[in-house]
């Protein structure tokens, strides 16, 4: 289950989910089974980031860091 406060970080933006990263360092960026449908991530840095199941339907990743991202069985249509 992704943690609550970091979903909706990363459903703000990806300068909310830098934010949350800042005040968070060295925890692991858990979005399992995230609802991020058309969230706007554009430039995110979401390495490493474990996006297993996430429902990532219309979400705007344009430069996003997926390097080391855990996608398995995430929804990315029309990402």
């Amino acid at each position: 289950m992704a943690n609550p406060e970091l979903e909706a970080a990363a459903r703000r933006s990806a300068a909310a989910l830098a934010a949350w990263k800042q005040q968070h360092l060295g925890e692991r960026l858990d979005l399992i089974g995230a609802n991020l449908q058309w969230a706007n991530l554009q430039g995110a840095d979401l390495s490493g980031a474990n996006l297993h199941g996430a429902y990532l339907r219309g979400a705007y990743l344009t430069g996003a860091n997926l390097q080391w991202a855990n996608l398995h069985g995430a929804n990315l249509q029309w990402a």
